[in-house]
Parts: C-alpha cells; sequence; structure tokens
C-alpha cells in the first residue's frame, strides 16, 4: 500500500498541467452528465481542451466542423448509436482514419468486435484518473499502438503481496454507495471494477479473476443472495484450494472462487446468518468504516492466499469544508468526510450530483409503486433511497423511507406465504409519501447549500 506522502505525490502530479498534454483538443463523447464532468474537470486540470458531445450524431457533427481534434473518448452506453458504432463510422472517413479513439465501458460489458477499427486504448469505468494520466501520456508520446488499461489489470505481486493487489470486484446498484466505498478502496490503495447487478457479477467472473467480492445484498435482477449461491455451484473451490484435478461433479470455472463479503443496510438479527448460509465469507453493514474495509480486505488476503495481513496505518485526514446546514447531521457528515480524506470537495460535489439525480427518479418510482400496488417495487425504492440518504445524515429523510420500506416488505412477505388474503398496500403509504416529498425538499436545499461550500473550498 502506498503511503500517505506518495498518495499525496501522486495526486500533485496527476491534478497538474504535463507538457505532453497542454493544448491538445479532446472530444468526450458520453450522455452521462456526471461522467461528462468528471471527464472535463481533470483533462482541464492537465491542461488540455475538452468539448462535449451528449450523442453519437453530435459527435460526428463535431468532428465535421472542427476536424483538429487530437484524441476522442467514446461511451460505449449511449442511446441511438453506441460507442463502437461511432468508432466504426469515423473510421469510415479517410481524415479521421488515424484520430486516437478510447473506449469507456463498464465492466462486463466489453465489446468484441473491434477488428479493423484500431482502438487505441479500452478502459473500464469509473476510472482511476492515475491510469487515465498514465494512457494519455503514452497516446501522446506514441509508445504504443495499442494500450490496454484495466482498474483491477495490475496482478499481485505475490513476493510482497498487499491489499493493493487485490483483484476486487464492486457488486452496488446504488451510485451514491458506489462512490462511498470506491472512495473507502482508493484510501486503502486498492482500485476496484464496478458491476450494478447480479447478472453483470456472473458475467464479469467468467470474463476474469477476481479475489475478492464486495457484495451488495439487494440488487436488481439478482440479488446478492442468489449471485453468491451460483457462484459457490459454478466456482467451487478458492484460490488456496485450487489443485490440478478438480472434483469430478465439479462444473468448469475458469478461475477460482473470490472471497465474498456481504456489503448491506440492513443491520437486522439474521442477516448475517443469511449471508453466511448462502455462501458469502465475510459480513459489513453499511455505512462501512474505514478500518471495518481494512480490516475485512485483510482477512480476505489472508484467507483466501495464506498471506500475512497487511499492517493497519493511520490514515491522514484533509481540511474539511465549513458545513452548515440543519437538515443534515453535522456529525454524520463528519465521518463521511473523515471517511473520504484526500479531496474532500470534488468527491462531496460528485456524490452530492448522483444523489440528486437518482433520488429524483426515486421518488418518481415510489408514486408509481405505490399508484400501481407493486409492494416489491416500493420496497426496493424505499431501501436503496433510505441508505442513500442516511450517507449524508438525512435522517429524518431516511427515516421515513424505512417507515415505508416495513410497509412494502410486509405486503411482499405476505404474497409469499400465500396467506388467504394477501396484504394491500395502507392509505397510510400516501401520506408518507407526500411528507418525505416534503422532507426531500429541504434535504436538497440543504445539499445544494453544501455543495456550493464544497465548490467555494475547490476555488
Amino acid at each position: 500500500m502506498e503511503s500517505a506522502s506518495e498518495e499525496s505525490e501522486d495526486s500533485e502530479e496527476t491534478n497538474s498541467p504535463h507538457p505532453q498534454l497542454a493544448g491538445k483538443r479532446l472530444l468526450v463523447v458520453e450522455s452521462h452528465h456526471i461522467n461528462q464532468q468528471i471527464l472535463t474537470l481533470q483533462t482541464r486540470n492537465w491542461g488540455m481542451f475538452p468539448t462535449v458531445a451528449t450523442n453519437s450524431i453530435e459527435a460526428l457533427e463535431k468532428l465535421q466542423a472542427e476536424p483538429d481534434f487530437d484524441l476522442a473518448i467514446l461511451s460505449t452506453e449511449m442511446q441511438e448509436m453506441d460507442g463502437l458504432t461511432l468508432a466504426k463510422t469515423i473510421r469510415q472517413q479517410l481524415r479521421l482514419a488515424n484520430l486516437p479513439l478510447i473506449l469507456l465501458t463498464r465492466i462486463g460489458k466489453a465489446p468484441t468486435a473491434l477488428a479493423n477499427l484500431n482502438i487505441t486504448a479500452f478502459l473500464n469505468k469509473p476510472i482511476k484518473n492515475s491510469y487515465f494520466y498514465s494512457i494519455l501520456l503514452q497516446i501522446f508520446a506514441q509508445k504504443s499502438q495499442l494500450i490496454t488499461v484495466e482498474n483491477s489489470a495490475s496482478k499481485p505481486n505475490t513476493n510482497h503481496p498487499t491489499l493493493k493487489n487485490l483483484r476486487i470486484l464492486l457488486a452496488e446498484d446504488n451510485t451514491v454507495n458506489q462512490k462511498v466505498t470506491l472512495r473507502l478502496l482508493q484510501r486503502l490503495g486498492c482500485t476496484a471494477d464496478l458491476a450494478t447487478n447480479g447478472l453483470e457479477v456472473l458475467g464479469a467472473l467468467r470474463s476474469r479473476p477476481y479475489d475478492v467480492i464486495l457484495m451488495d445484498v439487494q440488487m436488481p435482477k439478482m440479488d446478492g443472495l442468489e449471485v453468491t449461491r451460483r457462484i459457490a455451484s459454478e466456482w467451487p473451490l478458492q484460490a488456496a484450494e485450487i489443485i490440478s484435478t478438480q472434483p469430478k461433479n465439479a462444473p468448469p470455472s475458469p478461475f477460482p472462487k473470490p472471497w465474498i463479503i456481504a456489503v448491506t443496510a440492513n443491520a437486522m438479527r439474521g442477516d448475517r446468518e443469511d449471508c453466511i448460509s448462502a455462501g458469502m465469507d465475510d459480513y459489513l453493514s453499511k455505512p462501512i468504516k474505514l478500518e471495518e474495509m481494512r480490516a475485512a480486505l485483510n482477512t480476505a488476503l489472508r484467507k483466501s492466499q495464506k498471506l500475512i495481513p497487511f499492517p493497519v496505518n493511520n490514515v491522514l485526514v484533509a481540511a474539511k469544508p465549513p458545513i452548515s446546514p440543519s437538515v443534515l447531521d453535522l456529525k454524520v457528515l463528519q465521518s463521511l468526510e473523515e471517511m473520504l480524506g484526500g479531496d474532500t470537495s470534488s468527491v462531496l460535489v460528485e456524490m452530492i450530483d448522483c444523489y440528486l439525480e437518482d433520488s429524483l427518479k426515486m421518488l418518481q418510482y415510489l408514486q408509481t409503486a405505490n399508484r400501481n400496488q407493486n409492494a416489491a417495487d416500493l420496497y426496493a425504492t424505499a431501501h436503496t433511497l433510505k441508505s442513500s440518504s442516511a450517507t449524508f445524515g438525512a435522517v429524518q429523510l431516511s427515516k421515513l423511507c424505512k417507515k415505508i420500506e416495513a410497509i412494502a416488505r410486509n405486503c411482499v412477505q405476505s404474497k409469499i406465504a400465500e396467506t388467504e388474503i394477501p396484504l394491500s398496500l395502507p392509505e397510510e403509504v400516501q401520506s408518507l409519501i407526500l411528507e418525505l416529498e416534503t422532507e426531500y425538499q429541504k434535504t436538497r436545499q440543504a445539499l445544494e447549500i453544501l455543495r456550493l461550500q464544497c465548490l467555494e473550498s475547490i476555488v
């Protein structure tokens, strides 16, 4: 693991202009505004001149109007025309035949038909700044014709393995929780690939080996418990148990079974037992504290590879911007800032943006689920909003979500139990949603104040 001083030096290096990058014109083709913001702010810090296109059609128009771009970054996740199709279209134009192209994709969604496209680099989201910085330098230094950088590509150093050598997959659908967990890992010197549902987890495991999975229990398409059961069946052996001949009845699996750590917002009796029974190896409750994460990863390192655990070090906490919103629990916010460390303000701005974008959609989902008497959707949405809101210390908002979640859970369980008269969602839910919407407006205003304070501290 890098020391605090090494991390600081790396941060300073990758946040200042570089002669090889200064003045380079960059086209960013990305539909998600948070990713747009991250890419443009970072490349500006490096002295580049980014231009944003929100879709492929707009990108082609900009390339026609301004043919002097030095590089294009194409997201593979866009409507109408994805990044791969856009790359093919670009390569069909003679004057753009040699334009360096970087493809951005989520883990488990990597395109395979890359022949004749002359893709310069292929990166997984979320991209670590140091990787991004390194690859840009390589492109403009012309050190390589094809560069492949993946967040988990570095192999463990078997001579001196540490936490940063662990190949980690984060399975989490909540964007705020993603940011928090990735930041925790970053502070421990680790990086992680991201899967947002159970099916993506299985797809990722079939494509490359992982040492650890941080598994959210409640995910769409396939929950964490079911994913773990599937993994236990398909990947029967831990890395330390691999032998030359697998059991006769074991299904074929290209890589050993990773160490699975359950991560859940529920802290109810029996939750841990359910996770362990499903085949998980360890258990963490949200919100996760830095030392708890460090201890869990040390256990994974020791158990899965029979290695000496990495020593616990003190982590420097950066100065925090002033925070005063009365709707938010200041102790929770202070704990969040201490956990984030480093460049707290910029990370908080990014997290707040994600929360405000997602929470508006979730309020609509709550109303729709209640109107359609869909207890399962109501439960899942209330649970997600509860967790995100608690992260920022929005205690009252989180409590209202918890009440709705409990009512929806009872209705879902009554249907599963096949009682004579399954419970319907009561009228009380609509009143709670209205109360929640009022509280949300207060929370939103407080977070916007906090966001402004963070931006002022950056400037």
